[in-house]
């Protein structure tokens, strides 16, 4: 494994409750990486709670638009996601698709050259079904990534924030 990025601590509130890094399998991959330059297609997240266990493994299934996830829950149970790209350039947005626990999750991150030039980004919002449970965005001034999560009886924290990270962090979102 080779570390490649800086750990990102994961706080909620001031109480740190993990830890994201990225990492390639070996050194030929990263190097492919760098030369391409863009949005990296071999980089892998990982995301550690508090405790230094292991919750969510993220793997880009290369040129192929999505991302297999492993998540490990409180009970230590293993759980394995496909999350699926679905760009819908009418709306000029980032889509991407998935299943977990029988229900069907979308996130949806609209793009917006005058809100990037502003530099307020649009948030990235998590939906089951209708129902809105989380967002994530970019605070500019801050130099930080911002979660809100508005309810967790579907998914747990340690989830929203890794299946968010997977897909919007490599682009930064």
């Amino acid at each position: 494994m080779v570390l490649t990025t800086k750990p990102l601590k994961v706080y909620q509130g001031n109480k740190q409750i993990g830890v994201i890094q990225g990492y390639f399998d070996n050194i030929r991959k990263k190097f492919i990486d760098e030369l391409v330059g863009g949005v990296p297609i071999f980089l892998k997240h990982e995301l550690k709670d508090q405790f230094g266990n292991t919750r969510l493994l993220a793997k880009p299934r290369t040129f192929k638009g999505q991302i297999a996830i492993t998540y490990f829950d409180g009970d230590n149970s293993k759980c394995e996601i496909l999350m699926k790209n679905a760009k819908n350039v009418r709306f000029v947005s980032k889509t991407l698709n998935f299943q977990y626990k029988d229900e069907d999750y979308i996130i949806i991150k609209k793009e917006s050259l005058k809100r990037a030039l502003s530099l307020t980004p649009e948030p990235a919002k998590m939906f089951v079904g209708e129902r809105l449970i989380a967002d994530w965005n970019i605070d500019v001034g801050e130099r930080s990534i911002v979660v809100h999560i508005f309810d967790t009886d579907y998914i747990d924290e340690h989830l929203i924030i890794g299946l968010f990270h997977a897909f919007l962090y490599p682009t930064k979102g």
